[in-house]
């Protein structure tokens, strides 16, 4: 469980892939020092585990289906990444409840900047519409946001500087794919109401 407030941004150090298993290779500065092989780690909003690391780097394996259903399928090296280290008991909950778990991904249609935020247009697939409601939660590549403005084809949400500093949702241009989980508890709602149904 996570609560889609970032901690820092990785770099994918290395990507490999031997027909079976693909491996990731991120560096970060602190964020895996105090970690163990088997932690959770939030990477852009998916959730994956630690296989191997030194105190500036880990290594995660990628599943097929993960590959499938994120937008880390398309990832290079290079790349940034948004990093969040798993929920502790006691801890501040200052986003919303993350799990980690990738429902879709969106895509970037309008970047909208001014002096004081800039607002993010994402698409998202129509079958999803019910999971989503103006001012509620979304997390885009991991990051806890609130919903501005919804439609049948899209969403917006604005972003604070300190956003945009902290995460990798500065450098989303229009076209760019992003990673959506939707809130955990419209979908229990939403299973709830189809089982009364039937």
């Amino acid at each position: 469980m996570f609560t889609g407030i970032i901690q820092t941004i990785g770099k994918i150090k290395k990507l490999e892939d031997d027909g079976k298993t693909t491996t990731l290779t991120i560096e970060a500065k602190d964020i895996f020092k105090n970690k163990r092989i088997g932690s959770s780690i939030a990477v852009d909003g998916v959730c994956l585990t630690i296989v191997k690391k030194d105190s500036d780097s880990a290594q995660f394996n990628l599943m097929n289906t993960t590959l499938q259903a994120t937008k880390l399928k398309d990832i290079k090296e290079g790349n940034t990444v948004n990093l969040e280290p798993s929920l502790t008991f006691g801890q501040g909950l200052d986003g919303h409840l993350v799990q980690g778990h990738v429902d879709t991904t969106g895509e970037a249609i309008n970047v909208n900047k001014s002096s004081n935020q800039t607002i993010l247009r994402i698409t998202y697939p129509k079958s999803f519409r019910q999971l989503l409601s103006n001012k509620g939660s979304v997390t885009l590549n991991g990051v806890s946001l609130t919903i501005s403005n919804l439609s049948s084809d899209f969403f917006e949400v604005s972003l604070v500087d300190h956003t945009l500093e902290i995460t990798n949702l500065s450098e989303i241009k229009v076209g760019d794919k992003v990673n959506l989980e939707f809130d955990a508890i419209a979908k229990y709602l939403k299973s709830l109401l189809e089982a009364r149904g039937n």
